[in-house]
């Protein structure tokens, strides 16, 4: 869940199960995260888990870590790619 403050920062929480079909087993993660947009479609955000847990075939796995994380996000579509498909970047 997150909430907007303004344009460039918001707020969320998090809450995470993974579940292991051949064991039956649970692992669960919570916590709280703060993001600022950095430019139009890229945030930095920083966020601590109160619950966590770690799974080596999991990537990215830190934000499912007990304790602090930080992580870059950034949204694009093929309109975002047009120069590096077009081969314009390369020239």
């Amino acid at each position: 869940m997150t909430h907007e403050i303004n344009a460039d920062w918001d707020i969320g929480a998090t809450a995470q199960m993974l579940m292991d079909r051949d064991t039956r087993g649970r692992q669960y993660a919570a916590g709280i995260e703060a993001g600022y947009q950095l430019q139009r479609n890229m945030w930095v955000s920083a966020g601590y888990n109160l619950l966590g847990f770690k799974e080596r075939d999991l990537a990215g796995a830190d934000a499912t870590a007990k304790g602090v994380y930080f992580r870059v996000r950034m949204k694009f579509d093929e309109n975002t790619l047009q120069g590096l498909l077009s081969g314009d970047l390369l020239k």
